[in-house]
């Protein structure tokens, strides 16, 4: 644990691990099996099942989120995330993808208004284990009229393996990502690319996921997710 930094533990009322000004972790043990009290459907116009499960967790518990038909891409947000001013942030994550790679897209990002995605005010930043095309891993920015590709690498990933994204969006518009599988080392550096100024939220806003797949019903299971804010480092599993 951190110096100086209190663990919240309990039962539903205190869902997180970490929960301070700087930040916020969880890895779910404190939810109860069933609808998650603290994550939401951010897109209105698709569907998403979100649910705590115990199946699969790499802790004692994980949520599991997943589409009822395939050619959907939608957006879950977790609300205990921080809609905030600065947009200096930085999320950690531990997620799991339950379907075939091939044509899916499943990013972690950031929006000031997630819920008002197709508002023109309501940009949003992401970077994961996605594809565009033949890219396998990319960074995004997005607005309401489409998605642009600011940067990307080759990223070889499959269905059933658990994998870790490292994001941090900065206030000088670099958008920064690390990929890497779990039990193997984090990269030392983040791949970065700086996003187009006309399309660059106002804040970093609330942590999300968008999920989606041309020809299969995607599912995904997050086991542990962390997010730092006013340039802090989030926060990794052995360290709350």
């Amino acid at each position: 644990m951190l110096p100086g930094i209190a663990p919240v533990i309990g039962g539903p009322a205190n869902l997180l691990q970490i929960d301070t000004a700087n930040y916020k972790a969880t890895d779910f043990r404190n939810h109860n099996v069933g609808t998650p009290l603290d994550w939401e459907q951010a897109d209105p116009s698709e569907s998403v099942t979100l649910s705590i499960t115990n199946s699969g967790a790499v802790s004692t518990k994980a949520l599991e989120a997943s589409l009822a038909s395939s050619g959907i891409y939608t957006l879950f947000q977790w609300n205990r995330s921080a809609s905030v001013s600065t947009d200096d942030q930085e999320v950690l994550a531990l997620y799991e993808p339950l379907v075939s790679p091939s044509g899916s897209v499943l990013t972690l990002q950031f929006g000031p208004s997630l819920k008002t995605l197709y508002t023109p005010t309501a940009n949003w930043v992401g970077g994961g284990i996605g594809r565009n095309g033949t890219t396998n891993s990319s960074i995004r920015q997005a607005t309401l009229n489409g998605t642009t590709e600011v940067g990307a690498g080759n990223f070889t990933w499959a269905a059933n393996t658990r994998y870790w994204t490292r994001l941090r969006i900065s206030a000088t518009r670099q958008i920064s990502r690390k990929v890497w599988a779990d039990g193997s080392s984090e990269p030392a550096s983040f791949t970065t690319a700086t996003a187009a100024s006309t399309a660059w939220p106002t804040a970093a806003g609330l942590a999300a996921f968008r999920i989606g797949h041309p020809s299969t019903a995607p599912s995904v299971r997050l086991h542990f997710i962390s997010v730092a804010y006013n340039g802090n480092t989030a926060l990794a599993p052995n360290q709350i």
